[in-house]
């Protein structure tokens, strides 16, 4: 007799959990937010000029001007220990294996990018081992 109430001894003892876990998941499913919050956009970055060609005007007290084609007059902050570089042009012959250089380009449909200019840097960042 034993034998045949063990089925019933067995459900009897899981009966609580399988109550308890329908309650949790009623819980659970009632208490969840129906509509989720959208993510908010990205702010959009700030434009910033590809580049600027200007003529000097003046550098004094660590503020340098200069006068753009157009005409207008900008003013930087530039530190005393800013590093200053100058572009000259050099001949194909001037460039050596191991010289560091930088290519500007536009975007082209048909290359991804159309190499424009090429620099010279004189003194990488990185240096080679």
């Amino acid at each position: 007799m034993a034998s045949q109430n063990l089925p019933l001894r067995i459900f009897a003892a899981g009966l609580p959990l399988v109550v308890i876990a329908l309650i949790a998941g009623a819980a659970g499913y009632f208490t969840a937010n129906p509509e989720p919050a959208p993510v908010p956009p990205l702010a959009a970055a700030e434009e910033q000029p590809a580049g600027i060609q200007g003529a000097i005007q003046s550098y004094a007290n660590d503020q340098l001007t200069i006068a753009t084609s157009d005409g207008t007059q900008l003013t930087f902050d530039l530190p005393g220990d800013s590093a200053i570089e100058q572009l000259i042009t050099i001949e194909r012959s001037d460039l050596s294996l191991g010289d560091w250089i930088n290519g500007g380009a536009i975007p082209h449909r048909q290359t991804v990018l159309a190499l424009t200019g090429l620099v010279l840097i004189s003194d990488p960042v990185i240096q080679t081992p």
